[in-house]
C-alpha cells in the first residue's frame, strides 16, 4: 500500500509505515492509531506496545511500526487545547485532517467570521520577505494588539503560526503541481528550500525530502481548505 499524507491548515494526517524512528520532538501535537498490530512507542515511560497514543507537543519520542501502516494525526497546539484531545479516541481511516479532528468528541467554541481578516491574509500573501504584523495593522487602521486579538479569536491560532501553515500549504500546492522544491518554497515565502525543510521537520518531526522526493508517499492537501 502506498503511504498517503494529507495537509490542511492547522493539521496533517499520514497513513503508512513509519520508517524514521529515531528519538525526536516537534511542535505539533500528535495522535497515533494502529491499523491492526500494535506499534512500539519509546518515550519517557520506557518502551510500550500500544494501539493508540496521544503525544503532547515537544515530547521526545520514537515510534516503531515494524513496517506496518499506522495513522498519524498532527495538529497545531495553539488551535486545539491539548487537554481536550488527550482522552479522545481516533479512527484508523484516513480522511481530511480537519474532518477527523471535527469528529473527535471535543467541545470547541466557534468564532464569528471577520471580513477584515481576509484582507490581512491577502496582504500577508502579497508581501515579500519578512511579514510584520505591525506594518499590516497600520495599513488596516488597527492597532497590532487589536488585530492580534481579532485574528486569534477568528482563526484559532496566532497570526505567525497561521502564516507558517499557509506557506507550508502553498509550498505543497506547487510541489504537487510539479514545481521543484526550491522554486515552490521560495514562491510560498520561504527564504529557500532549506528554510522550508527546517520548518517542516521542526513542526512535524519528518524530513521534507523523505516525503516530497519519495515515490512511496502520495502527498495532497485537503481541497476544501
Amino acid at each position: 500500500m502506498k503511504a498517503r499524507l494529507i495537509l490542511c491548515r492547522g493539521c496533517m494526517a499520514y497513513l503508512g509505515p513509519l520508517v524514521d524512528n529515531r528519538p525526536h520532538r516537534h511542535h505539533a501535537g500528535q495522535i497515533v492509531q494502529s491499523t491492526g498490530a500494535p506499534f512500539l512507542l519509546h518515550g519517557a515511560q520506557g518502551s510500550q506496545r500500544l494501539h493508540h497514543a496521544v503525544l503532547p507537543p515537544d515530547t521526545v519520542h520514537a515510534i516503531d511500526s515494524a513496517g506496518k501502516p499506522v495513522l498519524v494525526l498532527l495538529f497545531e497546539p495553539a488551535s486545539l487545547p491539548f487537554a481536550l484531545v488527550a482522552g479522545a479516541p481516533a479512527q484508523a481511516t484516513l480522511d481530511c485532517p480537519q474532518r477527523m479532528l471535527g469528529r473527535l468528541p471535543l467541545d470547541l467554541p466557534a468564532a464569528p467570521p471577520d471580513a477584515r481578516l481576509e484582507r490581512l491574509k491577502a496582504l500577508a500573501r502579497a508581501a515579500e520577505g519578512t511579514v510584520r504584523l505591525t506594518e499590516l495593522a497600520g495599513r488596516m487602521g488597527l492597532s497590532p494588539s487589536r488585530l492580534t486579538h481579532l485574528f486569534t479569536r477568528s482563526e484559532g491560532i496566532p497570526f505567525k503560526r497561521w502564516l507558517l501553515w499557509d506557506r507550508l500549504l502553498r509550498t505543497v500546492d506547487r510541489l504537487t503541481a510539479g514545481a521543484d522544491l526550491t522554486t515552490a518554497a521560495h514562491a510560498a515565502g520561504f527564504a529557500d528550500s532549506a528554510h522550508f525543510s527546517r520548518s517542516f521537520r521542526a513542526h512535524f518531526g519528518i524530513a521534507a525530502s523523505s516525503v516530497f522526493r519519495s515515490r512511496s508517499v502520495q502527498v495532497s492537501r485537503c481541497p476544501i481548505h
